[in-house]
């Protein structure tokens, strides 16, 4: 079986395609990844047994204005080989003087007024052409910003449709709504089967930029997206059971719930690697939080939180920073005054997460009701504390209070409300509540892992495919070992 996962966003953090991508070739199956390019990344690339290709993608609203730059240099370039005066007589050598604005040739000898004047119409015909090319670009930019991610996605997928046109498959996979176009148009021209992985509730996405308005036009266009291909589709798989009332109840479809769990690990392999190896943690309680490092996801509410811990608590971030972040996270920590208590590492493989979590005391989800999709959300992060058997502290959204309250593995805190968080975070902390909420976390700990969903996934395209399911259990298990 032949599988394409296409996916209109930069993957360098994202497990969930590379899960299913693994357990997908362990199982005899071929894979390609098509997604855009970001930065240095390769164009091509072989991993763990599938192929990636990177679109380097230049939408209509960023090619406009490079091709204004381009046009401004062009005729720049033409003004400069003009000649604005006849020559009465060369000079004996026969070289050219050059203006400081324009590289102008000036073989004259005319009089000195009228050399200046030449200069100064040269500077100012060079200004007006500079500062119209300028408000031009800018008016672009200000006009083509609502319709950004629509013309990155006619990028992608009028490129993705290129680029696979004769490439026959099984599968065309759309991870997340962006690319449904580019898997419908090819499912159909290959009469293959058309699967979507909803990742998000589409209609959830907020439009901070335009306010009330671009918030409400853009959850319209989105279900409008939405509902015409998932109406098409073959098959849909979603990462959260709050998703999938979302979809069943906007169009009537049955999702399957294939959730981001990681790998399970023993406890002899949890004990391979740890936090306290990286920073000065010796008689300290760690509260741990994992993934990118932005106000978005709720840090400043953790940094303010810890002033309301005991001294002992130190509170380690580990994973990317955004840059326009660091600046006011580092302010707020002075402002808390929690310095020497707030460690920032850098992001560690993703396989190698759970290891290094499951030295601290306390794992935090941070989300905050501030969007759609948080109420939705069962992160990375809250499996790797589980796989980690690391009490969580978690918001107390609805995907997340279910398996929180029926497993006993965590607290639930109010979203928003620092003390409560800090409150909950003190309960994990004390002993009798650590020993009971481990026990279960390793009780649990192979019901949430990825070698059960991975299964579920197969059966899934198997299904799909040839309307009857196969035994995957060897090679789910040997995917599972390099995740």
């Amino acid at each position: 079986m032949r599988v394409v996962i296409l996916a209109r966003k930069n993957l360098q953090y994202n497990t969930r395609v590379e899960r299913q991508a693994q357990a997908l070739v362990q199982a005899g199956h071929k894979v390609l990844i098509v997604t855009m390019k970001v930065g240095d990344q390769p164009a091509k690339e072989r991993k763990n047994g599938y192929e990636i290709i990177r679109l380097e993608l230049l939408p209509l609203h960023r090619r406009l204005p490079l091709m204004l730059t381009a046009a401004q240099t062009q005729l720049l370039e033409l003004i400069q080989k003009l000649r604005w005066l006849s020559t009465s007589r060369r000079r004996s050598q026969g070289q050219a003087q050059e203006t400081q604005n324009f590289a102008l040739d000036e073989t004259t000898e005319s009089p000195s007024y009228a050399r200046r004047a030449l200069r100064f119409m040269k500077f100012l015909i060079n200004r007006a052409l500079r500062g119209t090319l300028r408000l031009v670009k800018g008016a672009l930019r200000l006009m083509l910003r609502p319709f950004a991610q629509p013309l990155t996605t006619l990028d992608f997928t009028l490129k993705a449709y290129w680029l696979l046109k004769n490439y026959p498959a099984d599968i065309f996979q759309a991870h997340d709504s962006w690319p449904l176009a580019a898997a419908y148009l090819l499912a159909k021209r290959h009469h293959a089967k058309f699967v979507y992985d909803a990742v998000e509730i589409v209609t959830g996405r907020t439009g901070q930029r335009w306010g009330r308005v671009g918030t409400a036009v853009g959850r319209v266009i989105g279900r409008l997206w939405e509902g015409f291909f998932i109406k098409r589709a073959n098959g849909v798989m979603t990462p959260t059971p709050v998703i999938a009332d979302v979809l069943r109840k906007h169009y009537r479809v049955e999702p399957q719930l294939i959730m981001n769990c990681t790998r399970y690990r023993s406890p002899e392999e949890l004990q391979r690697e740890s936090i306290r190896t990286l920073i000065p943690a010796e008689g300290k309680r760690i509260l741990l939080y994992v993934g990118a490092i932005s106000a978005a996801n709720g840090v400043d509410y953790v940094i303010r939180c810890l002033r309301h811990l005991p001294e002992n608590v130190i509170l380690v971030l580990m994973g990317p920073m955004q840059p326009r972040y660091e600046p006011r996270c580092r302010a707020l920590i002075d402002a808390e005054g929690v310095q020497g208590r707030v460690f920032i590492l850098p992001p560690v493989p993703a396989n190698l997460v759970p290891q290094y979590a499951a030295s601290a005391d306390v794992g935090i989800v941070a989300y905050q009701a501030d969007a759609p999709n948080n109420h939705a959300t069962l992160p990375n992060k809250f499996f790797e504390y589980l796989i980690a058997r690391v009490p969580i502290a978690a918001p107390d959204f609805p995907a997340l209070h279910t398996i929180i309250t029926k497993e006993d593995i965590g607290r639930l805190y109010e979203p928003s409300n620092v003390q409560d968080m800090a409150r909950a975070i003190r309960e994990l902390l004390s002993t009798d509540v650590q020993t009971h909420v481990r026990a279960n976390l390793e009780r649990v700990a192979r019901k949430y892992s990825w070698e059960r969903e991975a299964e579920k996934m197969l059966t899934f395209y198997e299904r799909l495919v040839h309307g009857h399911e196969h035994k995957h259990s060897q090679g789910v298990g040997a995917a599972a070992q390099s995740l």
